[in-house]
């Protein structure tokens, strides 16, 4: 999986097929690991400001980066920093 995911990282332009012939692996051992990484979770690990690490999980899927951000604003008055009153 390490090599796949060195692969990967470098060029995600390939097709499965190209892949295994590069890895001298058989093409649907190459499709289960992708699918393995792709389900496996999150992917980084996410701090907040103060460095502490926070429990939101980023996931990826195919081309698909989600999480979720939640921004708090404190006392600052939002709509001041959008031309707002």
């Amino acid at each position: 999986m390490d090599k796949l995911l060195k692969l990967l990282s470098e060029n995600s332009g390939f097709t499965t097929a190209e892949i295994a012939a590069m890895l001298g692996e058989p093409e649907d051992y190459i499709k289960a690991q992708i699918k393995e990484y792709e389900n496996s979770g999150s992917i980084v690990q996410v701090f907040n400001a103060r460095g502490e690490k926070v429990a939101t999980p980023i996931f990826r899927y195919k081309n698909l980066i989600a999480s979720y951000t939640h921004l708090y604003w404190g006392e600052m008055d939002v709509m001041s920093l959008f031309g707002g009153a």
